[in-house]
């Protein structure tokens, strides 16, 4: 089993079909980053501008039905992401392993069907939770080795 480190992960892959998140406030049925203005039926990441049924993160020019993750470049109805290696109808942000209809964001464990999200508070009909918020603060250090260049976790 290799690792590689997250800091050096380039954002090559574009899959179809998903979304992410981290903000403070959320609206039903919406996936929301960094932003303080949300459209319903839109994922919105790190850009003012949001266009009905797009995701936005870091951004600034964004088409219709698309997902963009740091990446200049978004293609039609396709989530552009942060990570080498990701499957279909995902969204992986900084995470070397996800499994299908997964959203992950910056949380080592994921299960199936779900959105992982550096987020503790959750707004009901929206994909907003963080695993590490039940785990005691004394066991959130010990998921797993970390890289010697970014000091983040790996996953299998």
């Amino acid at each position: 089993m290799t690792y590689d480190c997250i800091s050096q992960v380039a954002p090559e892959v574009v899959k179809k079909g998903s979304a992410v998140l981290d903000n403070p406030t959320v609206k039903p049925d919406s996936a929301v980053l960094d932003n303080t203005t949300v459209k319903p039926g839109s994922a919105v990441l790190d850009n003012s501008t949001v266009k009905p049924d797009s995701a936005v993160l870091d951004n600034p020019t964004v088409k219709s039905g698309s997902a963009v993750l740091v990446n200049p470049t978004a293609e039609r109805d396709s989530a552009v992401l942060v990570n080498p290696t990701v499957k279909p109808d995902s969204a992986v942000l900084d995470i070397p392993s996800v499994k299908p209809g997964s959203a992950v964001l910056d949380n080592p464990t994921v299960e199936p069907d779900s959105a992982v999200l550096v987020n503790p508070t959750a707004e009901r009909d929206s994909a907003f939770l963080d695993l590490n918020r039940n785990i005691p603060a004394t066991e959130t250090h010990n998921l797993g080795p970390k890289c010697t260049i970014c000091q983040q976790n790996y996953m299998d």
